[in-house]
């Protein structure tokens, strides 16, 4: 959320799990499928994305991902 530039293995990477309150997981090893956000260890960050809500992106067809 700072645009900050890190590391990859220094970011805390979450994936989409619509099962999810708030509708991402964290992903600590990496493997989970799909597009991953990623974040850095910052407190002031954390607080900005908790406040990130996932909605699905329209495609050209209209409909939802």
């Amino acid at each position: 959320m700072c645009r900050g530039r890190f590391p990859k293995e220094n970011l805390l990477r979450h994936v989409l799990a619509p099962g999810e309150p708030g509708g991402l997981r964290p992903d600590p090893r990496a493997a989970l499928p799909g597009r991953g956000h990623y974040l850095c260890a910052s407190p002031a960050c954390a607080e900005k994305f908790s406040k990130y809500s996932v909605r699905p992106r329209l495609r050209r067809g209209g409909e939802g991902e």
